[in-house]
Order: C-alpha cells, then structure tokens, then sequence
C-alpha cells in the first residue's frame, strides 16, 4: 500500500487545487514580467553604463535591475511552490526539524512559502508589522 503524502492531512483537493491555480496565476504574471525585462534589458545595460549613479535616472535603473532580480528569485520560489504540490509535500512547513502546517492565511498571501511562520521568525528572515505610534 502506498503510503499517504503529509500534504493530504494539511489541507483537501480542493484547497490545494486553489492553491495551484494561485500559483500559476503568479507565475503567469512573473513569467511575462520577466520576459519583459528580458526583451528591454539590452537597452537598460547600456542606459546604466551611460548614466551617472548618483542622479535621479541612475537610482532608477538601479531600482529596476534590483526587481529583476526579485522576480528571478520570486519566480524560483513559486516553481518550488509548484514542485512541492506535486510532490504532495505543499502546506507543511520545510524546516527539517518542523512539520507544522503553514497557515492557510499565510499560504493565501504568500503561495510560495515554505516554512511556518514561526520558523521563519526564527530564522530572522519574517517581516513582522509593527504597532506604529501616533502619539508625538
């Protein structure tokens, strides 16, 4: 008998069938992006190398080339994402030692994430709201 993938106690078909399709919408959208960038970059290079760092226009080419970057790294992430649902491994956290359920909450905002929240925090990579002060 095979045994059952831990993915199928985290969360049903049907989540995880949301859960997909969220993901492919993302990578759709990356996808294009990229390619994007892609076909533009060979102007943006020589923009950058023409232009001085230190000026508005500079600061944006540079602001540019950092989101290419992100949606490289976003993109990878969201094909783990997809890897891992077809591995029926999506929804549990991917720390060795853990194998807590990543929050559906947390899943639904960000679909490529692979840790709990708590391990996540833990290893100091969490963005954490913080309560912002209106008093003077």
């Amino acid at each position: 008998m095979k045994p059952r993938s831990r993915a199928s106690h985290a969360y049903g078909p049907k989540t995880l069938n949301y859960f997909k399709q969220k993901i492919n919408l993302a990578l759709d959208g990356i996808t294009l992006r990229i390619e994007n960038n892609h076909h533009n970059e060979p102007q943006f290079l020589e923009d950058l190398k023409s232009i001085d760092k230190r000026t508005s226009r500079g600061g944006e080419l540079e602001k540019h080339l950092i989101l290419m970057r992100l949606d490289e790294k976003d993109k990878e992430d969201l094909e783990a994402a997809q890897t891992r649902l077809d591995e029926g491994i999506f929804g549990f956290c991917q720390k060795p030692d853990c194998n807590k359920v990543v929050l559906f909450d947390r899943l639904d905002a960000i679909p490529q994430a692979k840790y709990c929240l708590d391990c996540q925090v833990e290893a100091g990579k969490a963005i954490i709201p913080r309560k912002i002060s209106t008093k003077r």
